[in-house]
């Protein structure tokens, strides 16, 4: 349709759409309550990020109606966020100084305390900007890197899980209302049976797409398998990435909400990831 992504959900406000699929990381910027269901490096595996959502629903629930007249239904990830550069990275350090794509501000608050740079280019752009050298390096998930070939401008990737990459399924209030009971019962179930069916499917899809992008560990069943060298974080790495989650992620997103905000998610998010924002 030609759009950019960022204007879904207000668009459903105003009944363009009756239901809306979108990023979080797209509509974050309007409302940083939404953003803290997926701070760049608080999860690191799909289970945790489930957990911390389904802490976190109430406040989505909320938030969605308030701010965009939303009837917040569930919430799915796509497969892990990574990092993907057209030049060697091997280790995180190795962002210093690079530019790197993100779709989202608590991405970018990563990505700067690696001392690197953050552009935000929409998905579409992203492989012209690689070969033209606007980016050094783009964040996505997995699959979608390989379904959009990125893995043919690109050399390496980092195997670390940045973000969760976490969308949502949304219906306008107006139109939610206006169903009756049985209806409104019928999407809730269906919902639930949908966001189940696909936390699943994207595990099993983050898997593939390793292969499929380095051609590494199986076949391929998506199509021709790239050759992106793909490197496993060290202990250095796992300890770079707890120390700008702490010091810049959570504290340039405390800053960014208000108090209450801030301890509506240590209360709910936070107690589960055990973390403490805005300390």
């Amino acid at each position: 349709m030609g759009l950019k992504g960022f204007e879904v959900a207000r668009l459903t406000k105003i009944g363009v759409f009756d239901v809306v699929f979108g990023s979080f990381g797209y509509v974050a910027s309007d409302a940083p309550e939404i953003e803290g269901a997926d701070l760049s490096s608080v999860s690191n595996n799909f289970e945790d990020g489930r957990k911390l959502v389904k802490a976190y629903t109430p406040v989505l629930d909320k938030v969605f109606a308030q701010k965009y007249g939303l009837k917040f239904l569930f919430a799915y990830p796509f497969p892990s966020q990574m990092i993907f550069c057209s030049k060697p990275v091997t280790k995180l350090s190795d962002l210093k100084g690079k530019k790197v794509r993100v779709y989202a501000t608590t991405l970018g608050d990563f990505v700067e305390g690696l001392g690197g740079t953050s552009v935000t280019i929409s998905f579409a752009e992203v492989v012209p900007a690689l070969q033209k050298g606007v980016a050094d390096c783009g964040i996505t998930g997995s699959m979608p890197a390989y379904n959009a070939k990125w893995h043919e401008v690109i050399t390496h990737a980092m195997k670390v899980r940045v973000g969760l990459g976490l969308s949502f399924m949304a219906m306008s209030m107006k139109k939610w209302n206006g169903l009756n009971a049985d209806t409104q019962k019928f999407f809730i179930e269906q919902s639930a049976r949908l966001e189940e069916e696909i936390w699943t499917a994207m595990e099993a899809e983050d898997e593939e797409a390793l292969r499929c992008l380095s051609g590494k560990g199986g076949k391929c069943s998506k199509g021709t398998a790239g050759t992106v060298v793909i490197t496993d974080p060290s202990a250095e790495d796992s300890a770079l990435r707890a120390k700008v989650l702490e010091e810049h992620v959570l504290k340039k997103w405390a800053a960014r909400c208000s108090k209450e905000c801030v301890d509506n998610w240590n209360n709910t998010a936070g107690k589960v990831a055990g973390m403490t924002a805005g300390k």
